[in-house]
């Protein structure tokens, strides 16, 4: 798994799952009005993914990274926006608060429960 400036980046994954309730009881919700963040309350990091994967990290000079995804995005052979460099590398974690304070929900899946289980998924269809 790369690591991208050789940082470890804080990541939050949400289960399918917990995006299914949390729709749906956004959806019936008249009152509703603002923005909510649907992400767990916790994050996980690269090398726990990878990790948890049984896999090593590689550090990836970032330069590097900005050269390739540019070129890929340029070419029109990834979706990948260079702008995703710095997600990838600083990553962004927000907070579930005004979804647990106004529908006391619990979720299921915590972010490296949602990340393994979506691994799991793809694998069984043959997408990783």
């Amino acid at each position: 798994m790369p690591l991208f400036g050789g940082m470890d980046t804080k990541t939050q994954w949400i289960h399918e799952d917990d995006v299914k309730v949390l729709t749906a009881l956004v959806l019936r919700d008249v009152e509703i009005t603002g923005i909510f963040n649907l992400v767990p309350e916790d994050y996980t990091r690269s090398r726990v993914m990878a990790q948890a994967l049984g896999k090593r990290c590689l550090p990836v000079p970032l330069r590097l990274f900005r050269f390739a995804v540019s070129v890929l995005w340029f070419l029109r052979l990834s979706k990948a926006a260079p702008s995703m460099v710095r997600l990838a590398t600083y990553g962004i974690v927000a907070s579930p608060k005004k979804l647990r304070d106004r529908y006391q929900y619990r979720f299921r899946f915590g972010s490296l429960g949602a990340f393994l289980d979506a691994v799991s998924k793809r694998r069984q269809n043959g997408t990783l």
